[in-house]
């Protein structure tokens, strides 16, 4: 009876127990829900007042905001420093001209700059690529060392960010890092890099072959990219040298660029190289005399058509030849007994339309 009592006054005293902790579980996130709340209805108001502070201060001058004393008061705060940043970089990405003059003012101004050392030099990632979009925003020129150290990062988007930053600041300059990088730059990278440069001298040019023989086949995607948007045709010889390349897709890629600087010679070089490729490399090439509007290669074309056995090659080629006026040609070729049915079909397509 008395061991009884006793489990019975433990169990009582377990659950006793168990239902504070619950209580307290409860409060717990009561108050931290409130809280919350509380921080975002904050950041909503601060967020609109800074706002409208740094649009009067781009269209009146900074005086004002730096020595406002409710911003000065406020900034004590860590989560309004943060937001304060947020809304400068987001600022600058709108206004153009003498606004990013007041905008980094307004920064340096009221020392923002010092979280923005703290992010670059934190041993958190996510930090330190914040650290670099505000540095890089705000033109502060004094942090390219610190983040030029960071193109070494392990953490992908540091070093991708990184890159970005220091081609902002530097710009064909900047990409000298490209010259003993091993790891890979993604399309949307190449395109961030590409978008940072806006003017090249043409005494720099010569550095493009060099990524042109990189090991690093994104480099090298990267550079012929480089090379369509800035139209360099003293790469011409160079390019044509990738038409031998391992890598399928630098091939074509070759082709593509080798469209924009397109010489006398570019052509027939292709026409050449021809029975050398696989398929998607010869799909490439006659996509090229397309865009090209050369009406000089329908002999090559016939012959594209009686020795190919692609079906992709075909249809490019057939297209093509519709489009050059070779309609007698093809009709004659539906005739042909020897025509396979899906050749003959492609055939047939191509005249109905």
């Amino acid at each position: 009876m008395i061991i009884l009592k006793i489990q019975l006054y433990n169990l009582t005293l377990a659950l006793v127990v168990l239902l504070l902790l619950v209580i307290l579980l409860i409060i717990g996130v009561i108050i931290y829900g409130y809280r919350n709340y509380q921080f975002i209805n904050n950041a909503q108001l601060w967020k609109k007042r800074i706002e409208e502070k740094i649009s009067y201060s781009i269209f009146n001058g900074t005086y004002n905001l730096l020595n406002d004393t409710e911003v000065l008061s406020l900034l004590e705060n860590k989560n309004f420093k943060k937001i304060f940043i947020s809304v400068l970089i987001e600022s600058d990405q709108r206004f153009v001209g003498d606004a990013h003059k007041t905008l980094k003012e307004i920064f340096h101004g009221l020392k923002l700059d010092d979280l923005a050392w703290e992010k670059l030099k934190s041993s958190n990632s996510y930090q330190n690529v914040r650290g670099i979009q505000v540095m890089t925003a705000m033109n502060n020129r004094d942090a390219i060392g610190t983040i030029t150290n960071l193109l070494d990062h392990y953490n992908p988007y540091v070093y991708s960010e990184a890159q970005y930053s220091i081609v902002r600041f530097n710009g064909f300059q900047g990409l000298s890092f490209l010259q003993s990088l091993e790891k890979p730059l993604s399309e949307w990278q190449q395109m961030r890099l590409l978008q940072a440069l806006h003017n090249v001298a043409e005494s720099d040019f010569h550095v493009v072959s060099k990524w042109l023989i990189s090991t690093n086949l994104s480099v090298i995607d990267f550079a012929l990219a480089f090379i369509r948007k800035f139209r360099i045709h003293t790469a011409h010889d160079s390019i044509v040298g990738l038409l031998n390349h391992n890598s399928t897709d630098i091939r074509v890629s070759a082709i593509k660029t080798l469209q924009t600087i397109e010489n006398q010679e570019t052509l027939s070089i292709l026409i050449n190289s021809y029975p050398l490729q696989n398929e998607k490399v010869k799909v490439q090439i006659i996509k090229f005399i397309d865009r090209s509007g050369n009406s000089t290669q329908i002999s090559f074309l016939h012959s594209v058509l009686e020795n190919e056995s692609d079906i992709h090659i075909y249809i490019n080629t057939v297209k093509l030849l519709k489009k050059l006026n070779e309609q007698e040609y093809l009709t004659k070729k539906i005739t042909d007994v020897n025509l396979a049915p899906e050749y003959r079909q492609v055939l047939q397509n191509a005249l109905s339309k």
